[in-house]
């Protein structure tokens, strides 16, 4: 195939004078147009428009893309980037192979209308030629082989479908390739004012890299987020756990046994149980009734707080002066009883109840710090229980004493509710007409001696062992529980821990990824920046700018929201804001922090001491930083 005279040695002309242009461009970009670098520009087009028009046509090219040559030169007057041209048509000529060069030229279309190119490249190399070759192939062909050549058809259409239906991701990643430059210049004002040049040289230059650091941006203010507001959780989790459970009953059981499906009156290992050395148990079950008090009967105090209906609501019900209260029955076996009402200074000579004259003063404390008033007058010597389910059957049962102090038992007790404690003796008495018995028995331990886990084990083998294998029970070890509770709250800490590291780790890694492999992005950038004397000094502040606004925008988004967090949280279970800050997980927010921090410095410390080991001019005269 023969070419054109001289149309090399015209390419070569033209490299040499773009290579030259975009140095100049480079230095002096501001003084091109002063100097005639419009007029420059103007030639070096026509005479690359004039060899591009030169290059015959190879036989056998498409005719769909005969024209391209000539469309390319036109949509490369209109093109920026005469540097990607020159060397992408440079490449082409230092081959022989003319269809090299028009594989150049498609790339130099790509470059001005990459669409239209790219489009026409998949119609030439995946749908027409193959196409047209198994079309041509199969004439005159057995049946097999044109069923082979529709099947390969069939491909190269659905191959190009797919093609075109990419092509705006390759669009999008080609766009987003290329040097860092600012479409709108923006002012960084608190850069600016805080670091002075340097700072607003950094935050317009984390504007141009918007997109490419949204990944890192997003990863570690979820991470830094998701890490502060679980501890955060987990703190006053544990704060309220202690107040309802752990610390309110440790001095209440070290070992509870729950006899299922066992009544107490038909427990017999009752004195073996209270014979187990340096103890002290109380074995009991649970009832439920209810009690009819007249309204004469209820305190000064819930009258001074608006009656017993604005205390109690719905808790409470009236009809003809008479309420209906829910009175729940503590059965104790009769040792543990008459000791209790020793302790509270109530005679248990004869059957009768103790009971918890206590109401919630729901008006003046909250449920966390509850506040109790006397809920009867005390002047009842008796009292009527009823039975839940049978409303005419009742029994008056005498009243031993009030007491505003409860047995010391795990139990919640509910707020609007005359609680009944009664031995098992007075129980067996009104059994049958009360009835509502649970099924099951407790029997609660205290230690007398240590409270070790240790301790504690031993007691509950010992429990064990008297209530042997006729019984069905579950044995629970106060300190035991507390070990397995932490155990799992570590476990969910740790693994959401983890998805907050990973997601730190993929954050970093794009942080990396932009300062590192990317570098070359910039290289104008910086190469501009020392060529107006800029010193390694301020380029070095620079990057630390820029590291501490990607590493404290995540800090900064994620701490008042934590804050705000927290205070509702604190505001919702009504905890006391200093129990939280004695006990505020600082320490570790810190430490991710630091971390935080230091992985993007070092990020930015070796891309830094890679930029800044370039050589200036040799930064202005390539594509690549050394």
């Amino acid at each position: 195939m023969s070419r054109p005279a001289g149309w090399v040695d015209q390419v070569r002309v033209v490299e040499t004078e773009l290579v030259d242009g975009r140095i100049k461009r480079s230095v002096q970009n501001e003084r091109l147009h002063e100097i005639g670098g419009l007029q420059q520009r103007e030639r070096l087009l026509r005479m690359l428009r004039q060899v591009l028009i030169q290059i015959p046509q190879e036989p056998g090219i498409p005719a769909v893309v005969a024209e391209v040559p000539h469309q390319a030169a036109i949509r490369i007057c209109r093109t920026e980037d005469l540097d990607q041209i020159a060397t992408r048509l440079i490449d082409g000529v230092r081959h022989i192979s003319v269809k090299f060069v028009w594989s150049v030229i498609f790339r130099i279309a790509i470059v001005a209308d990459a669409r239209s190119a790219v489009v026409a490249i998949v119609a030439a190399n995946v749908v027409l030629v193959p196409t047209s070759t198994a079309a041509i192939a199969v004439i005159g062909a057995t049946s097999n082989a044109k069923r082979v050549a529709a099947a390969h058809i069939i491909f190269n259409v659905v191959t190009a479908i797919v093609a075109l239906m990419a092509l705006p991701l390759l669009f999008w990643t080609v766009k987003n390739t290329g040097e860092l430059q600012l479409k709108r210049r923006k002012k960084s004002r608190i850069l600016a004012l805080l670091f002075g040049t340097e700072g607003e040289l950094a935050g317009n230059a984390l504007k141009a890299q918007k997109k490419s650091l949204r990944t890192a941006t997003l990863s570690l203010t979820l991470s830094f987020l998701g890490f502060a507001l679980m501890l955060s959780f987990f703190t006053l989790s544990g704060i309220s756990t202690n107040h309802t459970y752990f610390e309110r009953y440790q001095d209440a059981w070290d070992v509870m046994a729950t006899l299922e499906d066992t009544k107490i009156e038909d427990f017999s290992h009752t004195d073996e149980i209270h014979a187990l050395p340096d103890i002290d148990s109380v074995i009991y079950q649970k009832a439920n009734a209810v009690c009819s008090i007249g309204a004469d009967a209820v305190s000064e105090e819930v009258k001074s707080l608006g009656g017993l209906e604005t205390v109690a609501g719905s808790d409470v019900s009236m009809a003809d002066g008479i309420y209906t209260i829910q009175a729940p029955i503590v059965i104790m076996d009769d040792s543990s009883f008459a000791t209790y009402c020793e302790q509270i200074g109530v005679s248990s000579a004869e059957n009768g109840s103790v009971v918890l004259n206590r109401i919630w003063d729901n008006i003046n404390s909250n449920f966390r710090y509850k506040e109790y008033v006397p809920f009867l007058s005390e002047n009842q010597d008796t009292m009527t229980l009823q039975n839940l389910e049978d409303a005419a059957a009742t029994v008056e049962i005498p009243v031993l004493g009030f007491t505003k102090e409860p047995p010391v038992l795990r139990e919640e007790y509910d707020n609007y509710a005359l609680v009944q404690f009664v031995s098992l003796s007075t129980w067996k008495q009104i059994e049958k007409t009360i009835g509502n018995a649970e099924p099951d028995t407790y029997i609660r331990i205290l230690s007398e001696k240590e409270r070790t886990l240790t301790e504690l084990s031993m007691i509950e083998t010992e429990l064990t062992n008297v209530l042997g294998h006729d019984i069905s029970f579950e044995v629970e070890n106060r300190v035991q529980e507390k070990i397995d509770n932490d155990a799992m709250l570590n476990g969910y800490k740790l693994i959401i821990g983890a998805l907050c590291v990973l997601l730190a780790f993929i954050g970093i890694a794009n942080v990396f990824s932009n300062t590192l492999g990317f570098i070359r992005q910039r290289k104008r950038e910086f190469a501009r920046y020392m060529s107006i004397g800029m010193t390694p000094e301020g380029m070095r502040k620079m990057f630390w700018i820029e590291a501490l606004v990607i590493a404290g925008r995540p800090v900064l988004i994620t701490l008042p929201i934590t804050v705000v967090f927290v205070w509702l949280m604190i505001t919702a279970s009504y905890l006391n804001p200093m129990e939280f800050l004695a006990v505020a997980p600082i320490v570790p927010i810190l430490l991710f922090i630091a971390a935080l921090f230091g992985f993007v410095a070092l990020a930015y410390y070796l891309g830094g001491k890679k930029i800044l080991k370039c050589d200036l001019v040799e930064a202005l005269r390539t594509d690549y930083m050394g």
